[in-house]
This record gives C-alpha cells, structure tokens and sequence, in this order.
C-alpha cells in the first residue's frame, strides 16, 4: 500500500525505481528481511485520479449544471435552496472540491 505521494522525477529513486524493506519476525523473535524494487512509471493524465498536473482547473469556467432559474424571494429561510449547482471537471479524474467565498 503506498503511504504518500511518489514523484517520478525524484532524485531519491535510481533509474524511476525505489527499493523498499520488508522485515517478517517471528512471535520466537527469529525474522528474515528482504529487499524489493519497485518500477515507478510516470502519470500520464489518462487514468482518472493518475495525480499529475497536465491538466489543472486553474482558469477553468465553472458552470452552474442547475437549469432552474438562480433567484430566491427575500423572505426565504435558511437552507432555502437556490438552485446553483456549481460544476468543473477536472480532466484527470482528481476530486474537485466547491466552497462559497462570500
């Protein structure tokens, strides 16, 4: 299971590959270890959720997917709803998050 982010073009990997330890003890306390490389391959933004930044939402146009008309009447109540539903795709299958800035 990976734990964090892996780079392909990191300087701690030799050749896009990294080596990882596996150390098995025994409830006698005896253990054996072994060393295993693993080949890291670059993400190429086809795979959704692939991590990589060939397509970012910078600059993106947000789109309200609602069709209903965007109006409430001053008297409404909280958690009236308003009818925006706030939409932009990420192309590499990154989850986008949405949050009111005013």
């Amino acid at each position: 299971t990976v734990k964090g982010n892996i780079d392909y073009d990191s300087a701690d990997l030799t050749d896009h590959k990294a080596t990882v330890s596996v150390k098995a003890t025994s409830t006698d306390l005896s253990h054996t270890s072994k060393n295993f490389e693993i080949a890291i391959t670059e993400a190429d933004g086809t795979t959704p959720g692939g991590g990589d930044t060939d397509h970012l939402i910078t600059g993106k146009d947000i789109a309200d997917i609602d069709t209903n008309s965007n109006t409430i009447s001053e008297n409404a109540s909280a958690n009236d709803i308003v009818h925006l539903t706030a939409n932009v795709v990420d192309e590499d299958g990154d989850k986008v998050t949405y949050e009111l800035t005013n």
